[in-house]
């Protein structure tokens, strides 16, 4: 008979009471099995981000999957979380608005909509100027 240590268990333990991750956050969101976009557990912009890094991962592998990134975006910027409630008069607003268009541009290229996706894309690029990161243009 084997006496199994209880300290081996801790990995486990500690991983199941951390809160998740952003990224884990966005894969939930995109996956259909996180809170909606109007009540998430991270703050808007930094979840905003992560779905960003999700549909550019995901738009020529899993083209359906970077098109759910894009719609929970656009749902995060058009529901306002519940703990952020003035989240439209925040500066941050203007980057997730780019953030979102930028993904719907996206989702258009896999969707074979060019027109759509320049007109998103270029929206996008000119928000992120106007905000000071011609980086994220």
């Amino acid at each position: 008979m084997s006496v199994t240590d209880p300290l081996d268990d801790r990995p486990r333990v500690i991983a199941e009471a951390a809160p998740p991750s952003v990224a884990e956050l966005a894969r939930r969101l995109i996956d259909g099995e996180g809170p909606s976009p109007a009540a998430p557990d991270a703050p808007p912009l930094a979840l905003a981000w992560a779905l960003k890094d999700a549909c550019y991962a995901a738009w020529s592998s899993e083209p359906q999957r970077a098109a759910k990134a894009a719609d929970a975006l656009r749902a995060l910027c058009t529901h306002p979380p519940k703990h952020d409630a003035n989240v439209r008069a925040q500066p941050h607003t203007r980057e997730l608005q780019a953030l979102a268009d930028w993904t719907a541009g996206i989702a258009h290229i896999t969707r074979g909509r060019m027109a759509d996706a320049v007109r998103s894309l270029d929206l996008a690029a000119a928000t992120f100027v106007d905000l000071g990161q011609p980086a994220n243009a």
